[in-house]
């Protein structure tokens, strides 16, 4: 017959399945995709899996309980993943501010009776760090390609919607052979640092929601560790097979309130208004015109 520790660990196999299916529907599950800024991918496999293991073995022989061994484990191959999550915020609005600073440079350059190609080049040089690889290969495409597929190409490294906005203002100008591009790069360059200004403003508040969680996370498992190691005699209960369903329940719904703030505190992945402008046309935009 199945004891009761059997029991009690096929029943966290089943809701540890159950949990990973509604992590990857809901997109909380790190992804493999590399082309997303601030996704999250699956890295550092063999850390995870041995900090997942030192989790699981370290819980398991301070309290003796196998459900608190097996969240011991989760949160130890989860713990690159929290550990992130303040430096892909960051990375969000660096990259944000870096598509500003460049148009920027190309406006002021172009201010300089410098035409667009010239401007480019120059940018390439000085470009911010998050955009830099992005800007030199438009600068080199356009030494072999035109103005506009070397535009288009660029916006399909870049895959973000304001790098398609300088994108697509830049396009037009020079299709249509505007009589000065500065005044679309003025006005495209103010918009930009608009933007900017709004992603930092959003991530701060995510940030201080992120900060205020991490906080009540760590006096929790204090107070838990407290608990155990001084006042052992207070969660005798939990030894019995029913006190181990009562925790895996505790722990999983500790686990799904960690997950919801981690979502609320994650930078989304911006939406692209213009997607799809690296097949973009000069006969797709003059059909859109008549």
């Amino acid at each position: 017959m199945v004891g009761p520790l059997g029991i009690a660990l096929a029943a966290m196999a089943a809701t540890a399945g159950l949990l990973i299916i509604i992590a990857g529907w809901r997109g909380i599950l790190p992804q493999g995709s590399e082309t997303a800024p601030t996704g999250m991918r699956v890295d550092n496999i063999p850390l995870r899996l041995g900090l997942g293991t030192a989790g699981l073995l370290i819980t398991f022989i301070v309290t003796g309980w196998p459900v608190a061994a097996f969240y011991g484990g989760l949160g130890g191959y989860l713990l690159p993943t929290l550990a992130a999550a303040k430096r892909h915020r960051r990375e969000t609005v660096d990259r944000v501010e870096a598509i500003a600073t460049w148009v920027e440079s190309l406006r002021d350059t172009m201010a300089a009776s410098a035409g667009i190609q010239e401007a480019i080049r120059a940018s390439a040089r000085v470009a911010p760090g998050p955009v830099r690889s992005e800007v030199r290969n438009l600068s080199l495409r356009m030494q072999h390609q035109s103005v506009a597929q070397s535009l288009r190409s660029f916006a399909a490294d870049m895959t973000h919607p304001l790098s398609d906005m300088v994108v697509a203002s830049l396009i037009l100008a020079t299709s249509r052979q505007a009589g000065s591009l500065q005044d679309v790069l003025a006005v495209t360059a103010k918009g930009a640092r608009d933007s900017a200004a709004m992603w930092r403003q959003v991530e701060s508040r995510r940030a201080r929601t992120y900060s205020q969680a991490r906080l009540a996370g760590w006096v929790s498992f204090l107070l838990i560790l407290f608990l155990v190691v001084a006042r052992r005699g207070f969660l005798e209960p939990f030894d019995s097979f029913g006190g181990q369903i009562a925790m895996f329940f505790i722990g999983a719904i500790f686990f799904a309130s960690g997950i919801s703030i981690y979502l609320l505190s994650r930078p989304t992945e911006p939406r692209r208004l213009f997607s799809g402008i690296e097949n973009w046309s000069l006969a797709n935009s003059a059909e859109a015109d008549r």
